[in-house]
């Protein structure tokens, strides 16, 4: 029974994260606006000390819910658990992390916080979770997401109708995108061979949780 709740509490926040992201309308932010005040980062960045604490007691009450249930990345990466590796074949076993994993680990997560508080945007966009699982839908999602929109637009306009409207389909930056594209396939690598490794060592809130 908790695990249909979690499953169901995971699928809302990733799709309403999910329509946040991929709305040009912005019309989804009236409805959903509210899984953004959630996130663990974005909530420390706007003082938001009453959903600090919040997820704080969660994590001291119930483990590392947060990460497989409220953050878009960590879902996503059970989706993906799901999708590339069968559990009875290939089950995974725990093993005592060895010291350099650790050292890595918190390294990662010094990094982060020093390129937070010095406003390097482009080091703590590739480790927050929030962030990359935002920049994952809006350079490789949104352009297809885009055309089918467009389609229906077509088809809309020959019928007289105006539920649909053209939107431009651009690339603000093809370096952004190639980032992008490698720190997913990195990702899908990770969670084919290891699992949620990404959410223990490369994740900064995970390792703060």
């Amino acid at each position: 029974m908790l695990k249909v709740f979690r499953v169901f509490i995971a699928t809302v926040f990733i799709l309403a994260i999910s329509a946040l992201c991929l709305d040009f309308t912005q019309a989804a932010s009236s409805y959903v606006g509210w899984s953004k005040s959630w996130q663990f980062v974005p909530a420390f960045l706007s003082l938001n000390i009453a959903m600090m604490i919040g997820l704080v007691l969660l994590t001291v009450l119930f483990g590392r819910v947060y990460c497989s249930t409220i953050c878009p990345l960590g879902v996503l990466q059970d989706v993906l658990i799901r999708l590339t590796r069968n559990r009875k074949k290939r089950p995974f076993k725990y093993t005592p992390p060895p010291k350099w994993l650790l050292l890595l680990k918190y390294g990662f997560a010094l990094c982060f916080a020093i390129s937070l508080i010095v406003g390097i945007s482009l080091v703590t966009g590739l480790l927050e979770p929030f962030s990359a699982f935002g920049r994952i839908l809006s350079q490789i999602f949104s352009p297809l997401y885009l055309y089918i929109n467009n389609i229906l637009a077509n088809y809309a306009e020959k019928h007289d109708s105006f539920s649909f409207y053209h939107k431009d389909l651009l690339i603000n930056s093809l370096s952004v995108l190639v980032v992008t594209v490698l720190n997913l396939i990195f990702i899908v690598v990770l969670v084919w061979r290891k699992g949620r490794l990404y959410c223990n060592v490369f994740c900064p809130v995970g390792t703060v949780l």
